[in-house]
């Protein structure tokens, strides 16, 4: 799992299907479902990202890329480059954060 989160590049969401396919099990989702793995499966879904926590970690990726680039970032072009969808603006607050975050990183202060 931790192989998988600190990958290169973008970040993947880690569910059954992208374990079973970097494993190359077939049918693994089918095989954990099943009564077949109840141990395997209990492990996979307590480590498995939620939809939120993959969201994070793609804002967090896109920010470190875009000051890598020198890049003027903004909330927009965060969401934008992290292909992120959030029509109510839930994140916006945690994009802020992030982006204080490596301007105060980058700074010093």
């Amino acid at each position: 799992m931790e192989h998988l989160r600190n990958a290169p590049g973008k970040p993947k969401r880690i569910s059954i299907a992208v374990i079973g396919r970097i494993a190359g099990i077939a049918h693994f989702q089918r095989k954990c479902n099943s009564a077949h793995l109840p141990k395997t499966r209990a492990f996979v879904l307590a480590n498995a990202d939620t939809l939120e926590q993959w969201q994070k970690r793609k804002i967090l990726w896109s920010v470190r890329e875009m000051r890598t680039n020198g890049e003027v970032i903004t909330v927009y072009k965060v969401r934008h480059a992290a292909t992120i969808e959030d029509k109510e603006r839930k994140l916006d607050g945690f994009i802020m954060e992030c982006i204080n975050n490596i301007e105060k990183t980058a700074t010093g202060y």
